[in-house]
């Protein structure tokens, strides 16, 4: 680590690190509260407890630490490379923590600045002429944590600037040189990126072979068991057979642990190794936990999930909820990962306690408390409000009595109240929330508000995800395509300011003058950015129409009743919204019923995964 490398105040400095290595963040707080607070006029000791804030979770402490305390502590650094390498790995972990903690004035502005000059700086680095630096190496593997977040585009930019053989190159001095916490760090962030880098170094069975002796003491031995169950993890949604080599190949080392070492039994990599080997027998087993997208098969939405780990996230079409899946897990699956989740909150490990919490929610059949349990830290002890926001929209599922609708049309709610919070989301994480807003709200201005940040939200997804969510909701290309006036006139400002590729949109039109398309779209700037592909033909239906919030279905027809039913393809006009066919006069939003469509399976540039289902129909028109 940092301080350990370059600054060894008193000795006591590595023993942080051992402790932060460990995942044993509350005990790493308390002697660095003890030990280290005097030396916080040092770059150097400012970093290492920053990214012990990062590596535990807490980005509400992590946001409010460090900045004016750095900007005197850099005075105390002389002017080289080091000093060049260490601000870059400083404002890296700055716009890091606002995607998770937004709020920061300006951070957001400046990220793509801090991006850039990270990556060029890491233009100089090649392996074949000198040793990388661990603070490189850090560098590299925050890029990687933040490409999904800032900008797609960074992924690419890696991987034109550091080719498959700069990483086998990099492997291989790594292993010469016994830098196992090097490979750690760069294993478990390119993983979490959704990327193999297991290619790049031999593949499973190599990778096993070439590591699996090197464990000669303790903490050598809790590195390679990280790398191992990140990697297993990572192959658990690829290959369930390269994640058997892994998970075999990790066993030595946790039986090692629990012989010769058994007190590192508590700890983040033998907790972690835990939920993982739990999880790979429960995907063997014939109770799989995954098969509640079988559950969903019957109704007419969008199931979203982008890893087995991690929870699913349903888009009705009329309001329709179809509750969790009925059935739970063996309980032999169950325990270890209460076991789990109690380990990591006394170490203080916020990260795994939500990876157990999520492992539970799945597990479970009813999944309330679990629910409360992961929003807690989420929302109050981390302040990890994009997670929060993502578990939210999953809650949506056990949202079935109306108190508990509202309950979460209020948290919801208050997410828009955060400076900078759409900021902080995908664009498909956007897109959901915003419908799950619209369903959830009664009619009025808060209700189309959000429908109308949805459909902005939709022209910036990718063409896959337009295409599919287009199957199960036709209306949305006949309302991206013209300007939306909602009976109240509610004026619709715009509210996003995602830099994150998005168009530039203007805001909706307030004139109700009648004008054709082309003309609105001249005078008011909106962007047809996101829907260049349309089917022109569908454009032209002027009877295609919005659906209702709050779950109504046509007048005189059930939900239930709508659902699956032959009669969706006829697309009635309701009662007060059905007084004009044409766009730009008063009150022209009116209520449809949607058509079936196939199950596809779609992934984008996020890595994020949508399915749409179909209807009990029987049509399986698309």
């Amino acid at each position: 680590c940092l301080c350990c490398l370059r600054l060894n105040p008193t000795g006591q400095s590595s023993d942080i690190c051992r402790l932060k290595r460990l995942g044993d963040f509350t005990s790493a707080r308390r002697f660095f509260k003890e030990n280290l607070q005097e030396y916080l006029d040092r770059p150097q000791i400012i970093i290492e407890y920053a990214e012990l804030l990062l590596e535990q979770g807490d980005y509400k402490t992590l946001s409010e630490f460090g900045g004016g305390t750095m900007s005197k502590a850099w005075d105390s650094l002389a002017d080289s490379n080091d000093k060049l390498l260490l601000t870059i790995y400083w404002e890296l972990i700055q716009v890091l923590v606002v995607h998770y903690k937004p709020g920061r004035p300006g951070a957001f502005v400046k990220k793509l600045d801090v991006v850039n000059g990270a990556i060029d700086e890491l233009r100089k680095i090649d392996p074949d002429k000198r040793d990388i630096t661990s603070t490189e190496i850090k560098m590299l593997a925050l890029l990687y944590s933040l490409g999904g977040l800032v900008d797609g585009s960074v992924y690419e930019r890696l991987r034109e600037l550091f080719s498959p053989n700069f990483y086998e190159v990099l492997h291989k001095n790594l292993l010469r040189q016994g830098r196992i916490r090097d490979v750690r760090d760069i294993a478990v962030s390119i993983t979490s990126a959704d990327i193999n880098i297991l290619d790049q170094w031999g593949g499973p069975q190599s990778f096993v072979e070439d590591w699996s002796s090197s464990a000669s003491d303790a903490s050598t031995t809790l590195a390679l068991l990280d790398i191992f169950v990140s990697l297993a993890t990572y192959e658990l949604e690829k290959s369930v057979e390269n994640a058997e080599i892994l998970i075999a190949g990790s066993a030595p080392l946790a039986l090692l642990i629990i012989e010769n070492d058994p007190g590192s039994m508590k700890s983040r990599p033998f907790t972690r190794w835990m939920l993982t080997k739990t999880q790979f027998s429960d995907i063997q087993g014939p109770q799989y936990a995954y098969s509640y997208r079988e559950h969903f098969k019957s109704y007419p939405g969008v199931v979203f999930q982008s890893k087995r780990s991690q929870l699913p996230q349903y888009v009705p079409v009329k309001g329709e909820n179809p509750g969790w899946k009925p059935n739970g897990a063996a309980p032999e699956f169950e325990r270890p990962v209460r076991m789990a989740m109690r380990t990591s909150r006394e170490l203080g490990d916020y990260q795994t306690e939500v990876m157990a919490l999520q492992r539970l929610i799945i597990l479970s059949a009813r999944p309330s408390k679990e629910f409360d349990e992961l929003c807690n830290p989420q929302k109050v002890i981390q302040s990890d409000i994009s997670g929060y926001s993502k578990t939210l929209t999953s809650k949506y599922l056990i949202s079935n009595t109306d108190e508990l609708k509202r309950e979460l049309r209020a948290n919801m709610s208050e997410l828009f109240d955060i400076p900078d919070f759409p900021n902080c989301l995908s664009m498909l994480g956007s897109w959901i929330l915003n419908m799950l807003r619209y369903t959830l709200e009664d009619e009025g201005p808060a209700a189309w508000r959000a429908l109308k940040e949805s459909d902005e939200d939709y022209r910036d997804l990718p063409e896959e995800f337009q295409t599919k969510i287009r199957a199960r909701f036709p209306a949305i290309q006949w309302r991206v395509g013209r300007a939306i006036f909602d009976p109240l006139k509610v004026k619709f400002g715009q509210t996003k300011k995602q830099d994150k590729n998005r168009a530039v949109k203007g805001k909706a039109p307030e004139a109700t003058e009648k004008n054709s398309e082309d003309e609105k779209s001249e005078q008011h700037g909106l962007s047809t950015t996101g829907a260049k592909n349309r089917d022109q033909a569908s454009l032209e239906k002027s009877s295609e129409i919005l659906g209702s919030p709050s779950g109504e279905a046509q007048k005189g027809t059930s939900v239930d009743d709508s659902i699956g039913s032959s009669e969706e393809e006829s697309r009635a006009l309701t009662g007060k919204e059905a007084e004009s066919e044409q766009l730009g006069a008063e009150s022209t939003v009116a209520k449809t019923t949607k058509s079936p469509s196939r199950i596809t399976t779609v992934e984008c540039d996020s890595g994020e995964v949508a399915e749409t289902v179909p209807a009990p129909s029987g049509d399986d028109t698309t």
